[in-house]
């Protein structure tokens, strides 16, 4: 175990909040400490908010520009340039490299810690790096807590052997797959993002409530980027890659014809 060190204030979690509060205490000259175990910025500017609409906008404009006569004659009917807008993706998440990032915080005045961080005291943080390596910090004002969250995969019976995508490997894919199911309510599973992401491709989408029941309010599908409801799911999934059967929940996944 290193030595242990001392600062006014150590913050756990390298999010947009975590980073927030680092920079507003260091300029009020406290000696601050960050610890992250992944990448400094987060799930927003990674796996999240940044690349999703880096994907997206360039459909909208495509889209936008097709509907308005005099435009829409000079578009290519090759459409878009998927390997650019991955690369301007790949661009706008710095190649998942939080480096430039943990330079400006350390030039700020802040001590930046890669590693699992975890409470072993009133205000004291255990931090284990990736080398097997321990180093502990003690916060002299506060320890904040400022962790974030990892996709959640339900236990459903099949599901973890079709390999399913989350946010992270949608945002971070490097080809648009073929077509797809779509499990969740949320933010991130917004049938409208899903749709113009999966523009042209069939989309199934299945509703969840905060209790993680699976339902079937919403059985929707999407091809050639519109929306049609009364698409029966049984029906739909007997020609997909994922099938699934739903009663009042969904029970069961499987892979068909062993693609991904």
């Amino acid at each position: 175990m290193k030595p242990g060190k001392d600062f006014d204030v150590v913050v756990v979690g390298g999010g947009v909040g975590g980073v927030a509060a680092v920079r507003k205490l260091a300029s009020a000259g406290l000696s601050v400490a960050l610890v992250e175990d992944r990448l400094v910025a987060g799930e927003c500017h990674y796996w999240g908010c940044n690349p999703s609409k880096t994907l997206l906008r360039p459909i909208e404009v495509f889209n936008l520009a097709k509907a308005v006569p005099g435009v829409r004659e000079a578009i290519s009917d090759e459409g878009l340039d998927v390997a650019a807008v991955f690369a301007k993706r790949d661009a706008i998440i710095e190649h998942l490299s939080d480096q430039d990032r943990v330079a400006s915080l350390r030039q700020a005045g802040v001590a930046v810690f890669h590693g699992f961080g975890r409470l072993s005291g009133e205000h004291t943080v255990r931090v284990a790096h990736a080398d097997n390596t321990e180093v502990v910090l003690e916060g002299r004002h506060a320890v904040v807590l400022a962790t974030g969250t990892r996709p959640h995969v339900p236990e459903i019976p099949g599901l973890a052997q079709a390999r399913p995508w989350t946010n992270r490997d949608l945002t971070t894919m490097t080809q648009v797959p073929p077509r797809a199911l779509v499990v969740g309510g949320g933010a991130v599973g917004d049938v409208v993002a899903a749709r113009e992401v999966l523009r042209d491709r069939g989309l199934v989408r299945i509703q969840i409530d905060p209790a993680h029941r699976y339902r079937q309010p919403i059985v929707r599908c999407c091809r050639r980027g519109r929306l049609g409801d009364g698409v029966g799911l049984g029906r739909r999934l007997g020609r997909e890659p994922i099938s699934g059967r739903l009663h009042h929940r969904l029970t069961h996944a499987r892979h068909r014809h062993g693609r991904d």
